[in-house]
């Protein structure tokens, strides 16, 4: 019997329903157990036992500061074993994925910090608590170096040390106190049932230190993995200072922007050294770009400037920032969505909801998170509702810019994008259709970029019919051993998922009417064997009929509006 199954026999639940859980960047894995309509959280650290004892004492500590983290249950220090209190499912990520109002959430979060800020550091810390010393930064900081940057000087390693030894002390001009070190919206749950600041409870915290509190706020509004809005970011920051008016403002932001520029240089470090060394390419796919625009902005601070100029002077910038090529793109979200009607009548297709956010709110995540820094997006029916979701969206992510296209007639795809190229100039850019929604760990604008440096044509992104989740799956395309792709082919295998690449050059040259699909142009490309396809990795999901939606997702609105509809019929 194993070490696991004597753990669970020893504490009745080995006969317990078992179901994995969301698991994170380190060697710990969780399942749920359900047994008798209890449950409760096995932590599996056997790969990682070192994490188990400082888990342990985290948790106690916190529990007698009255702090929600999960009650410890049973415990196996040897073999790597906790079995935890069950906080459910409602993490603030999940909730914010869902759009719920971001506002109250981060409040809550930063409750907690506030909270545990305002205590005595004899009794927010515990006693012999290891601290995180400029020294200690910094050797977190050599990750970087390593991984990122193996090919780098000595002379290169050396003016990196200097700027930071240089700044990282006076990050400590700020208060000490209990610093957790990954206090983020997924390690964080909503407990409604309690008050105050127990609502919130807190996971993930057996890395903590003794630390300037400024780290934990980084932690929070700089989310490695979600584009906190500039709006939400400033508003904590306020409250935050609030609470506290003996502590001088120049010093919070002064230490903050240095715990930022460390907190994005070391987590750069541990992507790339997860997808390098131990296969979890996830992360380093999906936030490596946005993280080192984090990084960027923090390195604007006057404070950093040594830091910023030691990495343009030695190019040490990661790479995934330096790789962008294309970095504009239209959406198209002019059309009536007659197929998805009654949801469309009152609302346009590329706004419903899918997996608890619009579609193409989706989309303009995973543009941002490419790096994209000009998106235009066209409207036709229901154009008011796409207009103001531009002026929401510009204000989300100030660092792009993005462009509403008026359409006074219907234009239809072709026309639809003709008259935003005056944006693009001659240089390429993203089509992505406003109802597409895709999952996995390929960077599509990545992949469609590279194909652009080789082939300078118009690309689809494709993918195999097993990949396609709707009810009729029917290839679009054939696609050829040299990349070329055409329709006219009777063995056609693969469907268009809604995202290509192209530029200026697809419409020069042709008469063209006022209202035109792109098929049109495809097809003209295709018999001059300039017309490219790349098969997606990934799982594409054709959101054609209300139907699709449902099966998908359960989605509320969705249902009700079905529901209405068959009791008139």
């Amino acid at each position: 019997m194993t070490a696991k199954n004597i753990f669970l026999e020893k504490n009745g639940w080995d006969k317990a329903d078992k179901r994995t859980v969301a698991g994170d960047a380190s060697g710990r894995k969780y399942e749920r157990l359900t047994q008798n309509g209890q449950t409760v959280i096995l932590m599996d650290a056997s790969q990682s036992k070192e994490s188990i004892a400082p888990f342990i004492q985290i948790d106690q500590h916190l529990e007698s500061l009255n702090i929600s983290v999960p009650h410890i249950i049973a415990k196996d220090e040897e073999n790597g074993f906790l079995l935890l209190e069950d906080f459910g499912n409602n993490t603030f990520k999940k909730l914010l994925d869902e759009r719920k109002d971001p506002e109250p959430l981060y409040k809550k979060a930063m409750d907690v910090l506030i909270d545990l800020h305002k205590m005595p550091i004899e009794k927010a810390i515990p006693k012999d608590l290891r601290y995180y010393s400029p020294q200690k930064m910094y050797e977190d900081m050599v990750i970087y170096l390593d991984w990122i940057t193996p090919d780098a000087s000595e002379k290169a390693k050396s003016d990196f040390k200097k700027a930071w030894e240089k700044v990282l002390p006076m990050a400590h001009a700020c208060p000490q106190n209990l610093v957790l070190r990954d206090y983020h919206v997924a390690n964080v749950m909503l407990l409604p049932k309690r008050d105050g600041v127990k609502q919130c409870g807190v996971l993930d915290f057996q890395d903590a230190y003794r630390g300037p509190t400024t780290y934990d706020i980084v932690s929070l509004l700089e989310d490695a993995r979600r584009e906190v809005p500039q709006e939400i970011q400033e508003n904590m920051k306020e409250y935050y200072l609030k609470q506290f008016p003996g502590l001088d403002k120049k010093t919070f932001e002064t230490s903050y922007a240095i715990m930022a520029g460390l907190r994005h240089t070391r987590v750069l470090g541990i992507f790339k050294r997860l997808h390098d060394f131990l296969g979890k390419k996830s992360y380093q796919k999906q936030y490596a770009r946005h993280v080192g625009g984090l990084l960027r902005s923090a390195l604007q601070h006057p404070v950093m400037k040594d830091i910023k100029l030691c990495f343009d002077v030695h190019d040490l910038w990661p790479k995934t920032e330096k790789e962008i090529s294309v970095s504009q793109a239209m959406i198209l979200a002019a059309g009536k969505g007659s197929r998805m009607r009654p949801l469309t009548d009152g609302t346009p297709k590329p706004l419903l909801k899918f997996k608890g956010r619009s579609i193409m709110g989706y989309t303009v995540e995973k543009l941002a998170d490419a790096g994209v820094k000009k998106i235009v997006i066209n409207g036709h029916y229901l154009k008011k509702q796409i207009k103001d979701f531009v002026d929401r969206k510009q204000k989300q992510y100030p660092e792009i810019k993005f462009i509403f296209s008026d359409e006074s007639g219907i234009l239809e795809t072709g026309g639809g994008v003709r008259q935003t190229l005056p944006y693009f100039g001659k240089d390429p850019f993203f089509v992505v259709n406003g109802d597409s929604y895709w999952e996995g760990d390929e960077n599509v604008f990545e992949t469609l970029s590279q194909v652009w440096r080789e082939k300078k044509a118009t690309t689809l992104m494709l993918c195999d019919l097993d990949q396609v989740n709707c009810a009729v799956k029917k290839g679009d395309y054939f696609l050829k051993e040299n990349g070329n792709i055409t329709r006219f082919d009777s063995e056609k295998n693969k469907m268009y998922m809604g995202v290509h690449i192209t530029n200026a050059d697809l419409f020069s040259g042709k008469e063209l009417p006022v209202h035109f699909s792109l098929l049109k142009l495809w097809d003209d490309a295709e018999k001059t064997n300039t017309l490219f396809g790349q098969v997606f990795t990934g799982q594409w999901y054709h959101l054609s009929t209300p139907e699709d939606l449902i099966e998908k997702e359960n989605i509320d609105s969705a249902n009700s509006v079905l529901h209405r509809k068959s009791l008139t019929e």
